[in-house]
């Protein structure tokens, strides 16, 4: 999410949606059926409207629900909110086997995000935050990117100053609470774009919107 700023994400000509997979309480899987199931959702979203890009990330619920959080980038072919939410509604039914007509009314959520804001504050609190996972459980990895190259995502570089660059790495390590080293040595930070952009106009860096 740090890589996608905010101009890029204005001249984003396809669509956002955000989507909530969820299964019964009484579910006995495990977290690999879970990413399984998630697999084979994204193969039938492929082959209905094409190639496209995501996040995901796979929670539980304070009842002990296992569920996926994703963020979709789209091609305008996926068509209606409703359309989408009823194929994957039923996509979703079918691929975890039928666990019931409530799971197949409930199982999903699905909107459209039609603004920056909206679209980091799901990020934010549902995806980005802390899982607590009952003790003993395996997960492997609970999150990941679908098609990273098809993201709204608009690389910039900015020459600064090696006492400017002293800067930047104390304001960061001082964030990131990390040790000081002798040298400049390369640090990589994943930061919200638009404070990079404050932190660099602070030092007398314009950047161009």
């Amino acid at each position: 999410m740090a890589t996608i700023n905010r101009t890029a994400f204005r001249a984003y000509k396809g669509r956002v949606f955000s989507i909530t997979l969820t299964y019964p309480h009484e579910w006995p899987g495990d977290t690999e059926a879970c990413k399984k199931h998630l697999k084979a959702l994204r193969k039938r979203l492929k082959r209905m409207y094409g190639d496209f890009a995501g996040y995901w990330r796979l929670g539980i619920q304070d009842r002990g629900a296992w569920h996926f959080h994703l963020l979709l980038f789209v091609p305008p072919s996926f068509g209606k909110v409703k359309e989408l939410r009823q194929f994957i509604a039923s996509s979703w039914y079918e691929i975890c086997g039928k666990l019931g007509e409530d799971h197949l009314q409930a199982g999903i959520r699905a909107k459209e995000v039609n603004t920056w804001r909206e679209d980091t504050s799901y990020m934010e609190r549902y995806v980005a935050k802390p899982e607590r996972f009952p003790e003993g459980v395996v997960t492997g990895r609970v999150w990941g990117t679908w098609n990273e190259k098809l993201l709204p995502i608009r690389w910039e570089t900015t020459k600064v100053s090696l006492s400017d660059a002293y800067k930047i790495r104390w304001f960061y390590r001082k964030l990131a609470k990390m040790r000081g080293r002798g040298h400049l040595r390369r640090l990589t930070v994943f930061a919200r774009y638009e404070n990079v952009v404050k932190l660099l106009e602070f030092l007398g860096y314009p950047q161009e919107e």
